[in-house]
């Protein structure tokens, strides 16, 4: 789908490949903290904006982030 691999990718690197040190320096963040909780907008397809919560844990070893969309009452 995306003309390549998704295992082992952050997904900033596909909304926005450019600011891959941003996503580097939010990763030194969440393993020194152990968890973070951030939400964010990306635009849609139709041009509208989409709100996300992201969650990452990081648990000493496995950094685990997980994105879901905001509902309707947030």
């Amino acid at each position: 789908m995306f003309g390549r691999s998704l295992i082992g990718r952050h997904w900033h690197d596909f909304v926005a490949p450019g600011a891959s040190a941003d996503v580097d320096a939010m990763v030194a963040i969440v393993t020194k903290a152990g968890t973070a909780r951030t939400r964010f907008r990306l635009p849609s397809a139709g041009g509208s904006s989409i709100e996300f919560d992201s969650f990452a844990e990081f648990d000493g070893v496995t950094l685990t982030s997980i994105m879901r969309p905001v509902g309707p009452t947030g």
